[in-house]
């Protein structure tokens, strides 16, 4: 009978580690799970820490018009998180003498203007300090987003060869220009497509069966539909022809796949220890390294090497976060669009190191619209004018999103009325009287539009838009 004590404290003893997994893993779910019921984040999440997984989880729905749920195996568009697999093949080519990181890109892509191709170097293009303007600020991106007319070479000479806005390697821009021009690159020297040169240099080695191309011309089995989160609810996402983001935000894949990347990038399947450091070194000019953000994080008095990045595409979010001294992962896939993925992060982060993290909040912009509803806009513009006197006001790109979230709903009142806060607030923003003007038109008011667009003019005389519909009103 004496051994029964001993038992029963093994017992408990082995029982302790399980308890307090158990209850990680409910907080760390109900974390998430508030998010979604705040409408905030639809998608999947896995949080891994050391050899053990925390977290796998779908939250939402996959298909809002047929209920189907998000799953952990329900694949997402990733987004820039392309750009770490893009960064992993150059330097696999790198490796083997294909590519040197210093020399300039006109070597490897001859049709490339001359000017600009001899001075940009592959390294500057990997970590975004080449000077090229992004693609997606090009004036005729929109014309392109949803189909695209041309092939890989004519769009890189069209969108990714704009003119310097620096001296390549003297300062940071992100820039998807610069990513695309490298899946091109990859093509030439490879001889095989970017495409089939992942595939074969990582996704089948890491038996990353669920990832891939998420060509919009192929059904794809469990890819989740994209949506966009409106004020009153879900939409439908912009459709995206997605040959344009290419190597530098086109792949898909689940957060389970997602974690075997994770889990390689600690080995040498990939890389070399000596190659794969550079990844996670940053440049001299930003945090950033070979597509990754690389963060010092304070835990328990010891610096820890935070190494994350994000992605966002019409009706999709991502966002991967590595904590390299401990081999934490945290891994967000969404499909309605706007999630806070990163301060979800942050929060997730913090309960694992055994912090209190406060409950998510509602976003400014739900609370002042649910005021609007069940109050009226009147007393949601006081709501928020006590807001700006106690320090708490949005800023002036924040509010003038508001304002098109309610055009969005058919509120044109209530837009109009927040476009002229934002007007009042920053008097010498030629965008928030343009703003306000295409509330008016929206609403159909011509006469306020006119006056708007002339007290833009006073501003900037020779504004296009402006000058055009005063002009025309004047006929």
């Amino acid at each position: 009978m004496k051994a029964l004590p001993h038992l029963l404290l093994f017992l408990c003893l082995f029982s302790m580690p399980a308890q307090a997994t158990t209850q990680l893993q409910k907080q760390l779910d109900d974390y998430i799970a508030q998010y979604h019921q705040i409408k905030e984040f639809d998608g999947a999440a896995l949080v891994a820490r050391g050899s053990e997984v925390l977290l796998q989880q779908g939250y939402g729905f996959a298909n809002v018009e047929w209920q189907i749920e998000n799953q952990p195996n329900t694949k997402f568009k990733l987004a820039s998180v392309t750009k770490q697999f893009t960064a992993v093949l150059v330097l696999q080519l790198v490796e083997t003498g294909k590519i040197e990181l210093d020399a300039n890109i006109s070597r490897y892509l001859p049709t490339y203007r001359k000017d600009t191709g001899g001075q940009i170097t592959i390294r500057q293009l990997l970590n975004h300090t080449s000077g090229l303007p992004d693609v997606f600020q090009h004036p005729e991106f929109r014309q392109v987003q949803s189909h695209n007319p041309y092939n890989r070479d004519e769009l890189i000479d069209h969108f990714c060869s704009g003119n310097l806005l620096f001296e390549p390697g003297s300062a940071f821009r992100y820039s998807n220009a610069g990513y695309t021009i490298l899946g091109r690159i990859l093509e030439l020297v490879s001889g095989k497509s970017y495409w089939q040169l992942l595939e074969k240099q990582i996704l089948v080695p890491l038996d990353m069966k669920e990832t891939g191309f998420a060509d919009h011309k192929q059904v794809i089995k469990g890819l989740a539909n994209g949506y966009d989160t409106t004020l009153m609810g879900f939409k439908h996402a912009d459709f995206i022809d997605m040959t344009v983001p290419f190597s530098a935000g086109a792949m898909y894949s689940t957060v389970q796949d997602m974690y075997k990347w994770d889990r390689a990038l600690y080995t040498d399947k990939l890389l070399t220890p000596e190659t794969k450091t550079l990844l996670f070194t940053p440049s001299k000019h930003r945090n950033y390294g070979f597509g990754w953000e690389i963060t010092n994080k304070e835990d328990a008095s010891q610096i820890k090497t935070l190494v994350h990045h994000a992605g966002g595409i019409p009706g999709f979010g991502a966002k991967i976060a590595r904590v390299l001294e401990d081999k934490t992962v945290v891994i967000l896939l969404d499909n309605t669009g706007g999630a806070p993925l990163t301060q979800m992060v942050d929060g997730i982060l913090e309960i694992l190191a055994g912090k209190a993290v406060a409950a998510p909040k509602l976003s400014p912009y739900r609370l002042l619209f649910a005021t609007s509803l069940s109050d009226g806009v009147e007393v949601a513009i006081k709501n928020y004018q006590q807001q700006v006197r106690e320090g708490k006001g949005l800023s002036e790109r924040q509010l003038n999103r508001f304002g098109y979230q309610l055009l969005e709903v058919g509120y044109y009142d209530a837009a109009i009325e927040f476009f002229k806060l934002n007007v009042a607030a920053h008097p010498k923003s030629l965008n928030t009287y343009d703003s306000l003007a295409e509330a008016y038109l929206s609403k159909g008011d011509k006469t306020n539009a006119r006056v708007t667009y002339q007290q833009l003019l006073q501003l900037d005389s020779n504004h296009e838009v402006a000058k055009r519909f005063v002009e025309s009103t004047l006929k």
